[in-house]
């Protein structure tokens, strides 16, 4: 069974595998390739970092979702439309297009319009990019318009995950469409996904959606965190940091995420 055949937090022994290393090293050539010509298309205003896939949590989420996404567009007969909910600008639609499918990105952030256009016309891909706004919320999808969607750290920046969830699942066809979705859980801290928080994303995913992916418990001491792994993040775990937290809702300012974060994954169904 694949590393990536499973659901909750990710391992640090994942990175020594045959399949993280496959799939990253694919990515890797379509996220330098986006890299090198992001002159041509970044809008000045695009707020998000320009090299995601050097991410502490990026590296294993991205290679997880393209892993499955691969799977389901290689066994899907014709051409599949696929969602990228709440996709910012990345080399990764790029990738999943070049697969067989027809990706849809979808945003808030109106900026993602003009540089997804202006990406796809020097990106050489397969399939299709396009983009929808969101507006409200409502995805822009009909009922029952996709075949799979996928979500890579979005749903712990949503207050109302609930809503956005029974969206997702409205907008899938009936009959095995597919659900892939990461998202990060505050280990230190309340900001995000917190531990109540998760208990009831877990539960309503469940709750509409069957799991592709089987459940498994990771100890902390295995799993990848934000302070460590390929490219961990500069520790957030020290009093400076927890004192300027503290009094940046004094100063009309808001506290940045949790100091301590791990990430989560799941694969499900609408059947």
């Amino acid at each position: 069974m694949s590393v990536f055949d499973r659901s909750g937090l990710a391992c640090l022994s994942d990175f020594q595998t045959l399949e993280w290393s496959e799939s990253f090293n694919t990515l890797k050539h379509w996220h330098d390739e986006f890299s090198r010509q992001g002159a041509n298309f970044r809008s000045p205003s695009y707020p998000w970092p320009k090299e995601p896939l050097y991410c502490w949590s990026r590296v294993w989420e991205y290679p997880f979702a393209y892993h499955h996404l691969s799977r389901f567009i290689g066994n899907f007969s014709g051409t599949p439309r696929l969602a990228d909910v709440g996709s910012g600008v990345t080399f990764f639609p790029f990738a999943v297009a070049d697969l067989g499918a027809d990706v849809i990105c979808t945003d808030v952030d109106p900026v993602c319009a003009l540089d997804l256009r202006r990406a796809a016309a020097v990106i050489p891909h397969r399939g299709k990019v396009s983009f929808r706004p969101i507006e409200g919320k409502a995805l822009p999808f009909s009922d029952g318009e996709l075949d799979a969607v996928y979500c890579i750290s979005v749903l712990e920046h949503i207050v109302d995950f609930e809503n956005t969830i029974s969206e997702i699942y409205r907008c899938l066809k009936p009959g095995a469409a597919l659900f892939v979705l990461t998202f990060d859980v505050a280990i230190e801290g309340i900001e995000g996904i917190n531990a109540e928080r998760r208990t009831a994303l877990l539960k309503e995913l469940t709750r509409q959606f069957s799991l592709v992916t089987e459940p498994e418990v990771v100890p902390l001491s295995s799993a990848l965190l934000s302070d460590r792994g390929p490219y961990a993040m500069q520790s957030r775990n020290t009093r400076w940091f927890r004192f300027k937290q503290t009094i940046k809702p004094l100063l009309g300012k808001t506290p940045i995420a949790a100091p301590l974060i791990a990430v989560e994954s799941a694969v499900l169904l609408k059947t």
